[in-house]
């Protein structure tokens, strides 16, 4: 279970999310992106620009791309 992932650290990203997702809506925007390959992206739906109803769902994702980007480095102050 949780692939060998201790308790503290599960809990210290649940922690870190819910801040995230605390903050207004101003400030999750500042990293809204709908480019999939970026280091750290917010979204609150796949397609914003031509859904007109949005899924009930916020993410906050960190890539990481060997020699190009590494989210969990970029991630927001806040998450860390």
């Amino acid at each position: 279970m949780n692939h060998g992932v201790s308790h503290n650290i599960i809990q210290d990203l649940r922690d870190a999310a819910l801040k995230f997702f605390q903050l207004p809506a101003k400030e999750r925007m500042r990293l809204h992106s709908q480019n999939f390959g970026a280091s750290v992206s917010y979204s609150t739906s796949f397609n914003p620009k031509y859904e007109k109803v949005r899924e009930w769902r916020d993410t906050l994702s960190f890539n990481r791309f060997p020699g190009r980007c590494d989210g969990f480095q970029e991630a927001p102050t806040i998450c860390k």
